[in-house]
């Protein structure tokens, strides 16, 4: 079942999140697919986000975990864990691509750095 879809902005590619926590990235231009990310996330692949340039997408899923990857191979660029937070249920690129937002389940907003995206620069919590 397909979860979520993000569109790569050099329009060679898009991303599909499923259910049971793949990731496929299919060619636009042929409809084949270009790489099979089996094991992406543990649970649901909730939110994919795309780079605003380039072919790298963001993803996060039931399992807490936010992770950057190369569209053309599907091989993790890097990987975080907003344990605190519990699964994500969104993510969204800032206007020029230096930093993103996470959503989560547990109602909390992270404000995520690209270049450090170690830990969250900012905890926004609506309660």
């Amino acid at each position: 079942k397909v979860v979520s879809l993000a569109a790569i902005p050099s329009n060679l590619y898009f991303v599909v999140g499923y259910e049971y926590g793949s990731i496929r990235i299919w060619k636009t231009y042929n409809g084949f697919i270009q790489a099979l990310i089996p094991k992406a996330h543990v649970g649901k692949v909730n939110a994919l986000m795309p780079a605003p340039a380039g072919d790298v997408f963001w993803s996060g899923g039931d399992d807490g975990w936010i992770r950057e990857w190369p569209a053309g191979s599907g091989k993790a660029l890097r990987s975080h864990y907003a344990a605190f937070a519990g699964p994500v249920l969104a993510l969204a690129m800032i206007p020029g691509g230096n930093g993103f937002y996470s959503g989560h389940a547990d109602k909390v907003v992270l404000f995520w750095l690209v270049a450090e995206t170690e830990w969250p620069l900012c905890h926004l919590d609506p309660e």
